[in-house]
């Protein structure tokens, strides 16, 4: 009765019978059984709460799956008061956390929340492995199709570590919180019919760091529906930051009518959303890249860090804050953080060319030019990278090289001009102009100015 192969080993469900035990109807199904295993032991825990309910179905019944967003179940698996479940719990707030600012969620744990086929599970298990060293482990699990959407794990080298002040940790956190999210939208992802806000600005996003014209244009259609049938302040925010792409990319001018729209969507996005980091992120770019206000959007970028240090967008706005104020070695700190964060999420591409402009402007070429060229493959369409390579190959005397990102840069950017990077101050590659002169004879040699 007994199946196995090289990636599981199963009992049998034809010639097993699970049943309570007849001294106690109410005895835990395998009690005291515990594996160092999060997709088992996640899917012992819906068994428990299962087998609990009057009329819930078997575990051999096969539940269809549920079309519309999902209720998030956190669960961690250590109750015992010890460092374990500290860790445990720490991890799990800061994940409500930053669900709680992407869209509005339903969150909680499994004895709050019964798992239901309209559920998404995330467990997580801190435990002591052979090596002494302590492993966070975490899966998303979706209930009603019985998948492991996702699953991750880090090494903390002291137990007694401080979780909130962790990078590693906090980069845990948000891909999890990444991979909840979208296990949480694609379970309608092949299906027709009306989706909710969340499903709606989650397509946005998906949109946006696409980085083109038309799927920016698209995402901000998006981002404008999702706030008609729920107006929360998220939404507006990400619409002020795709405006602030749109202006970045050079899709659109820096006229009165994007400006007068981009202040408008940072009022409503603060109106009710001070609170929320991606909020206060996202109108930092916009008063930092628009308005050219630095101090303002070091302000609200402070702010940001200090709701959620695990958001992206938080560390990524401080590094394009100070930078503008001139503090080159912090700025490259920050986006080191943002970084590590964004890593394995769609987010990746974006913090690299951050890396790339602050490694650049704190003299740091080498690593500038790895980050940009990295930025620029794991997103081809997307220009910043190419305009700072440009200008990093020609102060490296590397002519060949700026033959080749110039001929890149055309081909997304048509209207392209060397003469812009130099003379045109509206053009977006402001940190390079503090190389004046030089950059402008570095041009020149290479023969293409």
């Amino acid at each position: 009765m007994l199946i196995s192969d090289r990636q599981s080993v199963a009992l049998d469900p034809a010639r097993v019978l699970v049943r309570s035990a007849p001294c106690s109807p109410q005895a835990e199904f395998l009690q005291g059984l515990k594996v160092a295993d999060p997709a088992f032991t996640a899917w012992l825990a819906e068994q428990r709460l299962l087998k609990g309910r009057p009329g819930a179905p078997a575990a051999s019944e096969k539940r269809p799956a549920h079309c519309g967003p999902k209720t998030i179940v956190l669960l961690g698996e250590t109750d015992d008061g010890s460092v374990y479940a500290g860790l445990e719990l720490a991890f799990n707030q800061v994940v409500t956390h930053s669900l709680r600012e992407h869209c509005d969620v339903l969150i909680g744990s499994p004895g709050a929340l019964p798992l239901r086929p309209d559920c998404v599970l995330m467990s997580v298990k801190a435990a002591t492995w052979a090596n002494g060293k302590t492993r966070i482990s975490v899966t998303v699990e979706d209930i009603g199709t019985n998948i492991v959407c996702w699953s991750g794990s880090i090494e903390l080298p002291d137990v007694q570590v401080d979780p909130f002040d962790n990078v590693p940790f906090l980069a845990l956190c948000n891909r999890a919180t990444e991979a909840t999210l979208e296990a949480r939208i694609n379970a309608c992802a092949d299906l027709t019919g009306p989706k909710d806000a969340g499903q709606i600005a989650h397509m946005a996003l998906r949109k946006l760091f696409a980085i083109t014209a038309q799927d920016v244009s698209e995402a901000l259609r998006l981002f404008d529906h999702a706030y008609a049938i729920n107006p929360q302040p998220v939404f507006q925010a990400w619409r002020a930051q795709a405006m602030t792409i749109q202006y970045v990319e050079r899709f659109v001018p820096l006229d009165q009518t994007l400006r007068e729209q981009a202040e408008a969507a940072c009022r409503l996005a603060l109106q009710d959303g001070s609170g929320n980091a991606t909020v206060l992120a996202a109108v930092a770019n916009t008063r930092t890249n628009i308005d050219r206000n630095y101090g303002v959007g070091l302000e609200l970028a402070l702010q940001s860090v200090q709701v959620n240090p695990a958001n992206v967008m938080a560390w990524y706005a401080y590094s394009n804050a100070v930078q503008c104020l001139g503090r080159s070695e912090e700025a490259y700190q920050a986006a080191l953080v943002a970084q590590a964060l964004a890593q394995t999420t769609r987010m990746k591409f974006w913090a690299d060319c951050q890396v790339s402009i602050t490694a650049a402007t704190s003299g740091r070429s080498d690593v500038a030019i790895r980050f940009g060229e990295r930025a620029h493959a794991l997103s081809p369409g997307f220009r910043p990278p190419l305009r700072y390579l440009t200008a990093l190959y020609a102060l490296n005397a590397r002519p060949e090289d700026v033959s080749r990102t110039v001929a890149s840069l055309r081909r997304e950017e048509p209207d392209f001009d060397l003469v812009q990077m130099t003379r045109n101050p509206d053009y977006p590659i402001g940190i390079m102009r503090r190389y004046g002169r030089k950059l402008t004879d570095s041009l020149r040699r290479a023969g293409l100015e």
